[in-house]
């Protein structure tokens, strides 16, 4: 079975940058998590033309279409008029769901406006699902297709309208087809390898041609998706693509499960406490340390060091290594993740100090150039990187670049970067 979505986001304020389209974006996520395949997405007007002739886009490659928006009162709320006349089917007033509607106002202690009675009005045989915090119900339809069935669900377009809906509705519904569905997919997060790099690799792994192989930028990591019918063929392209990737550059085989997250899990389990100490990214690498609950399980804290100044009189960087061999060094990343490992009393740090520009590169010192400082009981080292793009990538892959050495000692993978 087929199990391909489409999504449908309806509104002109969306099309005129008035309001930042977040459903589909969100959409997309929660159908990712399940293993259905989010095919296309469309964003149309609040015309009736426009929204009849974007559903039969979709209904003609899709097996289900998920639509957002257009189920208000008023005249430019739409939805329930265009699936009425893309299905051939009229419109009905469903007086469940008015007495519902009706009963939401009282509740609320609010006057009841005629006009909210199109709320209730439904193409004929429509399900209606309830929308337990707004006044709009949602409703799916059934449809015969050809040779197949399909089903469309109309959505509010408030987003957390939407979200409780899907989750308590729509959701369930999908996880039932799915027993039914035969595509089975493998997930890897990389860092430290671009997309060409990747998928330079995984096409010399001569991977079985049934294979569908795909690829997502979330920078600075990559997903490659393997999908297939077949378990074990599915199993052995995995092998062949971690082989030739690098094992050592996958840090995650769980969707969603990134990077930081992989870093926060292992400090955890390790009861390991960390501190550090940032220049160039200036907080970030602790932003990302303390984005997940339960941060505080080892992160102490961290001293952001921009000026020599402070690198010297926090951190005990002392001068003459800082006029030998600049603050953009090995031996000042060193001295820094080992003093704040020792004014903060943990167990481990790290530290970063770069040029993330646009100015301030030398010959030897491009921008782009930056160290990481990595600092235990047992251990002082330093890892030279260098990332050629502008300022905030730079810092921003400096800071995983940090969480990744540290992901790499914990792990024992030793630190050959690429």
């Amino acid at each position: 079975m087929d199990l391909q979505v489409g999504i449908l986001v309806i509104g002109s304020e969306i099309l005129d940058g008035r309001t930042c389209d977040t459903n589909s974006h969100w959409l997309e996520l929660e159908l990712n998590r399940i293993g259905v395949k989010t095919s296309a997405v469309l964003v149309c007007d609040d015309e009736l033309k426009a929204i009849v002739e974007s559903v039969e886009f979709l209904l003609a490659r899709c097996r289900c279409v998920i639509i957002s928006g257009g189920l208000g009162p008023t005249g430019d709320d739409l939805t329930r008029e265009a699936l009425a006349v893309a299905c051939g089917r009229g419109l009905c007033l469903n007086t469940e769901a008015l007495q519902g509607i009706t009963a939401w106002f009282g509740e609320r202690n609010r006057p009841f406006p005629k006009i909210n009675e199109r709320q209730a009005l439904f193409p004929e045989g429509a399900e209606v699902l309830p929308n337990p915090i707004g006044s709009a119900p949602a409703f799916l339809l059934r449809l015969e297709c050809a040779d197949k069935s399909k089903i469309l669900f109309a959505l509010p377009g408030v987003p957390a309208e939407l979200q409780e809906i899907f989750t308590r509705s729509v959701k369930p519904m999908l996880e039932d087809l799915l027993k039914t569905h035969s595509c089975n997919s493998v997930s890897l997060w990389i860092f430290g390898k671009s997309e060409a790099e990747v998928a330079e690799a995984v096409e010399s792994a001569g991977i079985d041609p049934c294979i569908k192989i795909a690829y997502r930028v979330s920078f600075p990591e990559v997903q490659l998706m393997l999908s297939a019918g077949d378990r074990e063929i599915l199993r052995h392209a995995s092998e062949l693509a971690l082989s030739k990737i690098g094992a050592e550059f996958v840090v995650s085989q769980v969707p969603e499960f990134r990077l930081p997250q992989v870093v926060h899990e292992l400090l955890c389990k390790r009861e390991l406490s960390i501190s550090v100490a940032e220049s160039c990214t200036g907080g970030m690498l602790g932003e990302l340390l303390t984005a997940n609950p339960g941060s505080s399980r080892y992160f102490v804290g961290g001293v952001v060091s921009y000026s020599n100044t402070v690198k010297s009189s926090l951190l005990g960087v002392d001068m003459k290594t800082l006029s030998e061999y600049g603050a953009v060094s090995g031996q000042s990343a060193e001295l820094m993740a080992n003093g704040v490992r020792a004014l903060l009393g943990t167990d481990l740090a790290l530290s970063i100090t770069g040029i993330a520009g646009p100015d301030g590169g030398l010959p030897k010192k491009p921008v782009g150039t930056f160290y990481v400082g990595f600092a235990s009981q047992q251990e002082l080292l330093s890892h030279r990187f260098f990332y050629g793009g502008e300022r905030e990538r730079v810092r921003r892959y400096a800071a995983y670049s940090a969480l990744d050495l540290l992901r790499r000692k914990l792990l024992g993978l030793g630190t050959a970067f690429s």
